[in-house]
């Protein structure tokens, strides 16, 4: 059968450019996926990858600054995985 259930990472909160990666557990695989920017102020942040893992086992969710922010931010990946 199909379980179908979701993950999620957290990165640091700074104002680096930021890249995470929400993993299935082990026998699992990525079936989808993606990411948010989290906390203030969040107007000049860019989604810059959003994709599975090279052996679909996790979600990688990356974010930048288009211009330098004033402050700190953080992301969210998540990924929704199957045992398939």
């Amino acid at each position: 059968g199909l379980t179908l259930a979701t993950s999620t990472a957290v990165s640091a909160t700074d104002s680096s450019n930021k890249t995470v990666t929400a993993w299935c557990p082990v026998g699992y695989r990525a079936i989808g996926g993606g990411g948010q920017v989290s906390t203030s102020p969040n107007t000049d942040i860019h989604a810059e990858n959003s994709y599975p893992t090279a052996t679909t086992s996790g979600w990688i969710y990356s974010a930048n600054e288009g211009d330098a922010v004033a402050g700190t931010w953080g992301i969210t990946a998540h990924v929704v995985w199957a045992q398939i």
